[in-house]
């Protein structure tokens, strides 16, 4: 798929019942879905093109603020230009895309692969996976028994946490993501595609 214009930004989010990216397109796109939808008693249909995965080099992380909260957008470069991750800073999604950012090498080429499973217990477990070759990136805030890196943890573990103060907790979480995402992705040196000449590339 080429890009219109160099200034033309593309935008994928990702779909939370399948863990897949989808890039909303005009009726008739050759490889469209058709998905239909319904929030709040509106419904509607999107015509969208579906990604299991995408590859390419980080050149932009920022937020945006919207009507419903603020909004992760994490812009990949491929051999076919700039698309952008867009997803609710809140969503489980964002948090996995926040906690894995600072254990990327910037000048490599990651796989970013969203996720939506039910576990054997029954738990509904969402995230993406990044990966460098056959390598898997890692929680940067996590070294397998305890939170590190100024990550905040539960007083006591949560022991005796209501739903009020979990929530609470998690907000907390968010806001700690959310800020150190902003003071260490602010100036990202734009990147260049691997084999690729600028004005090869059909904006």
């Amino acid at each position: 798929m080429s890009r219109e214009t160099q200034d033309t930004k593309n935008y994928v989010s990702i779909l939370a019942s399948d863990g897949t990216f989808r890039l909303s397109v005009p009726e008739g796109t050759p490889g469209e879905v058709k998905r239909e939808w319904e929030v709040d008693g509106k419904k509607g249909t999107k015509n969208e093109i579906v990604y299991k995965s995408l590859t390419g080099k980080i050149s932009g992380v920022s937020f945006v603020t919207a009507d419903f909260g603020k909004l992760l957008q994490v812009t990949l470069l491929d051999e076919e230009g700039e698309l952008t991750i867009s997803t609710s800073a809140s969503n489980n999604f964002a948090t996995d895309l926040m906690k894995k950012l600072p254990s990327l090498d910037l000048s490599q080429e990651y796989k970013f692969k969203p996720y939506s499973f039910e576990d054997d217990k029954g738990k509904t477990l969402k995230g993406v996976s990044i990966t460098l070759g056959e390598e898997k990136m890692k929680n940067f805030f996590y070294d397998g028994t305890e939170n590190t890196n100024g990550f905040p943890s539960p007083k006591d573990g949560g022991k005796g946490f209501t739903k009020n103060k979990w929530k609470a907790y998690f907000g907390e979480v968010e806001d700690f993501l959310i800020e150190y995402t902003e003071k260490n992705f602010q100036n990202i040196e734009k990147p260049v595609a691997n084999e690729v000449n600028p004005e090869d590339v059909p904006f």
